[in-house]
């Protein structure tokens, strides 16, 4: 198992931090499909900066992804010698400055070979390329390497054939390094600061998380301004040991050069598609899966509230209910992210809400993930692949797994933040359930009142405000999106079981109790129900003082329940031959669930 060898590792004094790993069909765990390093960068928020030779510490980060790849910091009297030949690297180049004695040698998953050897850690070897020869570099201080038996991209494993230690690295070799490494730095002439310094070195350093992202944007942003494969091979060299740290070995860079390469010089990176008539009538789309049907569709969703008012709750249950099918929609798989809870909170949680019924076997949570572009998406995607029938995935809460803004434009950051969620939803065609916070002053609009820009609530499908005025059980549920109708639920909670229902309509029969239907559709029925003719949607809209293309909608979809009919010329009308109090929405059958379970 992966985490015995990291253990080994540890306990031979290595400092050693998870990486993301190679999924079967080649992509990285990270979930980014433009990653240019994958299986090889880190798990952790601080890279090589984590590693560490604790065990404990690495039990529980292979506890948390147990096919994380390995990764040994070098420095401190390590250091490794890598050899790729797909650079023209050789062993014989390394023999001709001297003998190599027998040392602890790995064959390499890219068909190299990393030659580990220890020094005196009183001295200083620095990360470099090409200084022994091309396509040889030095891992030291501050660099690391992919340690066995990690999974390579080629879907090869690194290999150690035998049991030997790093022994000493030879003379020639270690004068070879630090003498270059002195002419290097004599070459470098000190460059002079102005004396009221306008920007901090800091700003310009390119850490180990984002080197990749940052050098594969530069040589997109090259290609795109039409730049050659020579220039965009020279500015990113330059890029990576001017501001990396610590700098890329070079055939990583050069594989990013390489990925750059599908963008064509000069072409816009994104081409637009045009399409017409014939196009559109030859398109056939699946009709889309509900988590919850009319209520909790297919793709992102946004709950939001205040704290402490029962959204976390809300959350777990339709989980729960989902996992147990009690829902109107088709049981499936849940995976629950509580990341604001420990684990006993949403053990106990979780039994309360449950009331003596058993556990379904097809929820599964985890209170620990880590931020989406860090690999918390990769992570996700991974259970998705291996969950039977996958319905539902609900992070709780966003705050906990959005990376920190750069500075830039609030509304973009947002935006591009839900777009890789909403994309693994649509990939697998299954509802992601985003629990986030709504500032403090309330708004008209309940959609306004989500904490942040509106680029949260304009890259969902759809968004639901949870409000409840604190010390009362009656609250409601605004909710709109681009497939569910817009409409205000009223719920009732239940302190002693901690479950949200929609208030029922009075019925001396329990077991017959028809929920209420959301305002703005009973609003509409009712119209429908009074008049003694078809009437349009603009009539509609003018009597209700509502938006035309929302009563279309709405029309649109009462009618594919059979709750209003279609007469021909745009006009509607209600069956005659039944009567809106027993046509409501199956979403309503929510409120039923307490009553199934208790």
């Amino acid at each position: 198992m992966m985490v015995d060898s990291a253990i080994q590792y540890a306990s031979y004094g290595y400092r050693v931090f998870p990486l993301h790993t190679v999924m079967v069909e080649g992509d990285c765990t990270c979930g980014r499909r433009e990653c240019t390093a994958v299986g090889k960068h880190p798990r952790t928020e601080h890279g090589v900066k984590d590693a560490t030779t604790d065990q404990e510490q690495v039990r529980r980060w292979w506890r948390s992804f147990p096919r994380s790849n390995i990764r040994l910091a070098m420095g401190n009297g390590l250091m490794v010698i890598d050899i790729d030949p797909r650079h023209g690297g050789s062993l014989e180049t390394l023999k001709k400055i001297a003998p190599l004695p027998k040392t602890a040698s790995v064959y390499t998953g890219g068909g190299g070979w990393h030659l580990y050897f220890t020094y005196d850690p009183i001295l200083s070897i620095r990360n470099s390329a090409g200084l022994l020869g091309q396509g040889i570099d030095v891992r030291g201080d501050g660099g690391y390497v992919v340690a066995p038996p990690s999974l390579h991209a080629s879907g090869r494993c690194y290999t150690l054939p035998d049991d030997t230690r790093p022994v000493r690295l030879p003379e020639a070799f270690l004068h070879r390094l630090l003498a270059l490494k002195g002419k290097q730095e004599k070459a470098t002439p000190p460059v002079k600061q102005p004396s009221t310094a306008a920007q901090p070195a800091q700003d310009l350093v390119i850490s180990e998380g984002q080197r990749n992202d940052r050098l594969f944007s530069l040589a997109c942003k090259l290609r795109n301004w039409g730049a050659s494969d020579q220039v965009v091979e020279i500015a990113l060299n330059a890029a990576n040991n001017m501001h990396c740290q610590p700098p890329m070995g070079a055939s990583e860079v050069q594989q990013i050069v390489g990925s750059s390469q599908r963008y064509e010089s000069g072409a816009p990176l994104s081409p637009l598609r045009i399409l017409g008539y014939a196009e559109a009538m030859s398109m056939t789309f699946p009709e889309p899966k509900w988590a919850v049907e009319r209520f909790l569709p297919e793709g992102v969703t946004l709950l939001g509230g205040k704290p402490k008012m029962g959204k976390s709750w809300l959350a777990l249950w339709i989980s729960l209910a989902i996992a147990s099918g009690r829902l109107p929609t088709t049981q499936g798989s849940v995976l629950y992210l509580a990341l604001e809870d420990g684990a006993r909170r949403v053990v106990e949680r979780t039994k309360k809400l449950l009331q003596g019924q058993p556990w379904p076997e097809s929820f599964v949570w985890s209170n620990a993930c880590e931020p989406l572009a860090q690999g918390g998406l990769g992570g996700i995607e991974e259970w998705l692949k291996e969950a039977s029938d996958p319905r539902l995935v609900v992070i709780d809460t966003l705050v906990r797994v959005r990376a920190n803004g750069s500075g830039g434009s609030i509304y973009a950051e947002e935006y591009a933040g839900i777009v890789p969620i909403k994309d693994l939803a649509e990939r697998y065609h299954v509802a992601i359930l985003v629990v986030h916070h709504l500032r403090k002053a309330s708004a008209t609009d309940a959609m306004d009142e989500f904490s942040g820009s509106t680029g949260l609530t304009g890259a969902t499908d759809c968004n639901m405000v949870l409000r409840r005025e604190r010390g009362k059980g009656e609250g409601t549920l605004h909710i709109t999106g681009r497939d569910v109708e817009e409409q205000t639920l009223s719920l009732m909670f239940d302190k002693e079981t901690a479950r949200w229902s929609l208030t029922d309509s009075p019925d001396d029969d329990e077991s017959e109790r028809v929920p209420a239907i959301s305002k703005e559709r009973q609003e509409l029925l009712d119209l429908l129900g009074q008049k003694d003719h078809p009437i349009s949607p603009s009539e509609i809209a003018q009597e209700l003082g509502r938006e035309q293309n929302t009563i279309r909608n709405m029309l649109f979809k009462l009618a594919r329940t059979g709750e209003v009919r279609h007469v021909g010329r745009g006009l509607y009308e209600v069956p005659r031959s039944s009567t809106t109090s027993s046509q409501h929405a199956n979403i309503a059958n929510i409120a039923n669930i307490a009553n199934d379970a208790g």
